[in-house]
């Protein structure tokens, strides 16, 4: 479905945006993944190109708040393929906060990793989705970006700016005559490494859910799932990466502007 594109993704070493660089590439896309993790995206990237297998994955390492290195990233880019056929905004975190609990620099964290990073990327490297007869950007939000949560204001509120900068990005785009495709994906109670952070907003919930190991200390996502998802069942990366495959292909090319839950009907 991708053969020949080329794509970027984000917060690529684990979870979703792992999914998701794994997935393009099996479909013939050639994946630039990047992360702040280098170790880890390296050790997966090794295992996935060496069992072999149609598309390839290579990594860069990155801090999406710095925007000079998104600025890097686009001449690297045009430098070796002179366009990008698919952008996808995958990196993020949440911290599960109180509003009188939430410090000021735990808030200014997440709006620099979770909606400054989308704007600098996808300044940086609009150029590069111009290039190509169509492109797509896929941002990933959140069903916090939907509805509101209690204790995940900071969480939602960037994840709702990523929903509005998506579709106002969209529709600047097609006022312009431009082929570029802006989207924005929804996940519910997805199985992440997001869930185990002590910190997290994931976490946090839980403990709200009484879903929390009381020996471990971990989240229990089928018990969070049994409880906030209709039908109970947890969702897994890989339903999240095939929503990403389908607006990365040509099967979305009258898709612009919208919204994608992905959440067994959390958000209905």
């Amino acid at each position: 479905m991708l053969k020949g594109q080329i794509c970027f993704v984000t917060g690529a070493a684990s979870g979703i945006g792992r999914a998701i660089a794994e997935l393009f590439a099996d479909n013939g896309a050639e994946v630039i993944a990047s992360d702040v993790q280098i170790d880890l995206l390296n050790s997966w990237i090794s295992a996935r190109n060496a069992s072999g297998g149609v598309g390839s994955v290579s990594a860069i390492e990155q801090d999406v708040t710095d925007e000079a290195r998104w600025i890097a990233i686009s001449k690297e880019i045009a430098d070796k393929h002179g366009r990008l056929d698919t952008l996808v905004h995958n990196a993020g975190i949440g911290v599960g906060a109180m509003l009188q609990e939430m410090e000021g620099a735990v808030w200014r964290r997440q709006v620099a990793i979770n909606l400054d990073s989308v704007f600098y990327g996808t300044k940086a490297l609009l150029p590069l989705l111009k290039a190509p007869a169509s492109a797509s950007v896929i941002m990933m939000s959140s069903t916090a970006g939907i509805r509101g949560t209690p204790g995940l204001s900071g969480y939602a509120a960037t994840k709702a700016g990523v929903r509005l900068f998506a579709k106002s990005i969209a529709l600047e785009l097609a006022h312009e005559g431009s082929r570029i495709r802006v989207n924005s994906i929804h996940p519910g109670i997805i199985g992440t490494p997001l869930w185990d952070s002590e910190d997290g907003a994931g976490h946090l919930m839980a403990g709200k859910l009484d879903a929390i190991d009381g020996k471990t200390n971990k989240v229990d996502i089928n018990r969070v799932a049994s409880v906030a998802v209709p039908g109970g069942i947890a969702g897994t990366p890989l339903d999240v990466a095939k929503v990403a495959l389908f607006l990365a292909s040509d099967l979305s090319s009258y898709v612009n502007g919208v919204e994608i839950p992905v959440d067994a009907g959390v958000s209905a």
